[in-house]
């Protein structure tokens, strides 16, 4: 064995991967063949190969209809979620939870995308800016995020970027043209606003930092407000109310949604 594959050897497994060599497990045990598992649950015969390698995580639908399949009830599912969980820092956990349970997310980024609109690419290319040690395991926390807008009950949501956020190539051209591209697809969707707040405001209501309201179903208002090593959650009222006004003002100084879609529409076309 060589030394590369030795640390290989050393390197401990993604959640994908530990999620894929529970499916391949169950699956070798039911005597079934990856083509014969991916007819019972509707999926492609290359998914299944690349969920049991570890090259993707199986959606939470997948574990579904896995669990169905192999009579694990609610096993693989709930593995999945753990999985999930332990990928996300101990500080965030708390967060990612009132997210996915938000009726309306309003937020505002000065840098770069949110992380539930952020394409995987484009998220790879950001965490891999401080080296983690565990880069997969971050870019398949930040991609969970996501399922939030593919759901049928998806929340409201109103963006409100600054132009430097658009200048920011982040990835290279190729990546931030895809990023863009899905900023735009995002923003047709009758539940999604997005907003440009254009670089010639030189002050506005949001030069403190990136912070996000979450408007929940029993009517209580939690502030998210990033920091350098962690964000941190807000409940006390006047800081709520504070962040409101805030976003209300940045909401005033930013462009409309139909100019918003124009700004990022040129980005992108002198991207390619």
């Amino acid at each position: 064995m060589s030394e590369l594959e030795r640390a290989r050897d050393k390197t401990p497994p993604t959640a994908a991967m530990q999620f894929g060599e529970e499916v391949a497990l169950w699956r070798e045990h039911a005597g079934m063949t990856q083509q014969e598992l991916a007819e019972k649950v509707g999926y492609a015969r290359s998914y299944v190969s690349m969920v049991e390698t570890g090259e993707r995580l199986g959606s939470e639908q997948f574990a579904h209809l896995c669990d169905d399949v192999f009579n694990t009830p609610q096993s693989l599912t709930r593995l999945r979620v753990r999985l999930v969980r332990a990928v996300l820092p101990p500080w965030f956990e708390p967060y990612v939870e009132l997210e996915r349970s938000a009726t309306a997310i309003r937020s505002f980024q000065s840098q770069v995308m949110p992380g539930y609109l952020q394409t995987e690419a484009y998220a790879r290319a950001m965490l891999a800016a401080v080296r983690p040690e565990n880069l997969e395991d971050l870019v398949l926390g930040r991609m969970e995020r996501r399922t939030l807008l593919e759901r049928e009950d998806r929340p409201h949501v109103w963006l409100i970027l600054d132009e430097l956020a658009l200048r920011r190539k982040m990835g290279g051209p190729a990546v931030m043209a895809a990023q863009l591209a899905e900023l735009l697809g995002a923003a047709s969707h009758p539940r999604t606003v997005v907003q440009v707040v254009p670089e010639d405001v030189a002050a506005h209501a949001g030069l403190a930092g990136p912070f996000t309201l979450l408007d929940l179903a029993n009517g209580e208002q939690v502030l998210w407000v990033d920091g350098h090593s962690q964000g941190r959650m807000g409940y006390d009222q006047a800081e709520t109310t504070a962040a409101v006004q805030s976003y209300d003002l940045l909401r005033a100084v930013a462009q409309s949604p139909e100019v918003s879609a124009e700004t990022i529409r040129t980005y992108l076309e002198a991207l390619k």
